[in-house]
């Protein structure tokens, strides 16, 4: 049995994906090339069909720690200062670094000339 995670590399998806492009949807000769494809990677043929399924699946807009505060807790702080002052005692230089970032959010953007409203879109990283 194949290992289940193995993968054939992405530069053979592309190459199989064109040539199944070149025949139509129901050529018998697609399965033929899905399989001897998948036989020279060592795989299952279904393995090789899902690998050509999520090969261009496209990835999720989010975050990965969507709604999570990205703030550390105070005990997590009180480490890094620990660890902050221990480097300065035994004289390693330490530089804290507290840049000011902008989450570009923005609210309503617009100019007004008159009485006439035209709708604006603010540049990204602005301040709203």
């Amino acid at each position: 049995m194949a290992d289940a995670r193995k993968r054939p590399p992405g530069e053979a998806l592309v190459e199989l994906r064109r040539r199944l492009s070149l025949l139509s949807p129901r050529d018998p000769g697609r399965t033929e090339i899905v399989a001897r494809a998948a036989e020279a990677y060592g795989i299952s043929v279904w393995t090789m069909y899902r690998a050509l399924r999520e090969f261009n699946r496209p990835k999720s807009v989010r975050r990965s720690d969507h709604g999570a505060s990205r703030v550390a807790p105070q005990p997590q702080m009180e480490r890094y200062a620990e660890i902050v002052a221990a480097l300065k005692r035994v004289g390693v230089p330490v530089t804290v670094h507290e840049p000011d970032i902008y989450l570009s959010v923005p609210l309503d953007a617009h100019v007004q000339l008159g009485n006439q409203r035209i709708r604006a879109k603010p540049p990204s990283m602005s301040i709203s």
